[in-house]
C-alpha cells in the first residue's frame, strides 16, 4: 500500500513538472529569437497597409491579401496591429468581409 501511495505521488510529480513546462513555454514568448529580417519586413508591410487605407479610405483583409500576396492569417495579423496601434478602427462587415478605416 505504501508503494502505491509513493508511485501516486511521485507520477503526479511528474506529471505535474511536464506540464507546468509545456503551459510556460506556451505563454512565454519573450524567449523566441525573431529574425530580424522578418521583423524588418513586417514594419514594411504593415506601413504599406497604413498608407493604403490612408489613401482609400478603408481596407479590408482581401485587399492586403491581393496587394502583398501574404495568407489570409498574415493579413488579419497586419490590420489587428494597426488597429492595437490605433491607427486602424474596425467599422463593419460586408458579408464576411470585415471593413477598416483609418481614424484620423
Amino acid at each position: 500500500m505504501l508503494k502505491f501511495i509513493f508511485g501516486l505521488i511521485t507520477g503526479g510529480i511528474i506529471v505535474w513538472v511536464v506540464l507546468k513546462r509545456k503551459l510556460d513555454s506556451r505563454f512565454r514568448g519573450n524567449d523566441r529569437v525573431i529574425n530580424p529580417e522578418q521583423q524588418r519586413q513586417k514594419r514594411e508591410n504593415v506601413e504599406k497597409i497604413w498608407e493604403m487605407a490612408r489613401s482609400k479610405g478603408e481596407i479590408a483583409n482581401d485587399d492586403v491579401e491581393r496587394a502583398l500576396g501574404v495568407s489570409n492569417a498574415t493579413a488579419e495579423r497586419y490590420l489587428q496591429e494597426l488597429e492595437l496601434q490605433g491607427r486602424l478602427e474596425q467599422v463593419g462587415r460586408t458579408g464576411v468581409k470585415v471593413i477598416y478605416k483609418p481614424k484620423i
